[in-house]
Formats: C-alpha cells, structure tokens, sequence
C-alpha cells in the first residue's frame, strides 16, 4: 500500500461491517502503489458485496486509452482543438495522479480527479514567448472507474478534456 498505516487500518476494516468500503479503499490503496491486479482484486470483491455501489472498473490498456483519448479531442469543436494546438496546450494521459501534482495546491487535489490543467490561462498570457506547454493531464485508472465501458470512457474523457480547456480558456 501507499501508506502501511492506511493499509493496515483497512485491512482491519474489511473484516468488520463496512466491508465493501474497506474493499473500496483497498482497491485505491493499491493502485495507488502500482499494483493494478490487486486493486482489481479488491474492486470485484467490493462488487460482489454490492454491485450497485461498486461497479466492477473497466480497463484497457494504455495505447487504447491513448486511442480513447485521440477520439474523444475529435469530437471536441473545432475551435477549442484549434486553441488548444495554438496554445501549446499538450495532453498527458498517466494512469493514476502523482502525489506531487495533488498537493501543489492548498488544499490537495482529490486522487480520483480524472483531469488537471497547468498552466498559463489565456487571459494572463502575455503576447509573444509562448513559454512552456501548458498541460491537461488525464488520469486513466480514475476515468476508467467511473465508466463501464468504452463508450462512456470517451464521453468522460471528452467531458474532462472539455473542463480543462475551461480553465485554459480563464474560467474557474
């Protein structure tokens, strides 16, 4: 686990009342840590406790995503693609937030954020040196988890894509 305090006190959990949260937690936890097979462990077993609360997550590889991620910027108008390119706005698909993009903030940023925008928002830009590239980040485990197939995921990523291109446009 992330944090073996965290991890205890959940594996303790699970085996008391609540357990399909402790499942929750654990599943986060471990994919937290990089251990994907874990995290999908834990998450069938919170969804056999309670398939309504806990779907099972849907997963794909990550060129699929990075696929996922390609159509749903095409479906997006053409005029936000075309701010975006000339803004320098790049697009990174990760699969979970690093811990240090979520507490560059006050307060942190939530782990299952499915997208985060950096940068220099257009009406702060000054004309000329473009700077450095701005960035929305996509976080693949989390936007898989609140989609159960391959068509919601696009329609989620569009969605995230589409908010972040907010706050590059200024908006809060």
């Amino acid at each position: 686990c992330a944090s073996l305090g965290s991890c205890r006190y959940a594996k303790r959990a699970h085996k008391y009342e609540g357990r399909r949260d402790a499942l929750r937690v654990l599943s986060r936890l471990a994919d937290r840590s990089g251990r994907l097979a874990d995290a999908n462990r834990y998450a069938a077993q919170a969804n056999l406790v309670d398939d309504e609360a806990f779907p099972k997550p849907f997963r794909i590889s990550s060129e699929e995503f990075a696929a996922a991620v390609e159509e749903a910027t095409n479906e997006l108008p053409d005029r936000f693609r075309k701010a975006a390119r000339e803004g320098n706005v790049a697009i990174l698909a990760e699969p979970i937030p690093d811990e240090s993009l979520l507490i560059e903030e006050e307060p942190p940023f939530d782990p299952s954020i499915l997208g985060l925008y950096r940068g220099t928002p257009l009406p702060e830009r000054s004309d000329g040196d473009p700077g450095e590239p701005d960035t929305i980040h996509l976080f693949q485990h989390n936007l898989e988890r609140v989609s159960e197939n391959r068509e919601e995921l696009v329609h989620e990523i569009a969605i995230t894509v589409y908010h972040e291109l907010g706050h590059f446009f200024g908006l809060t």
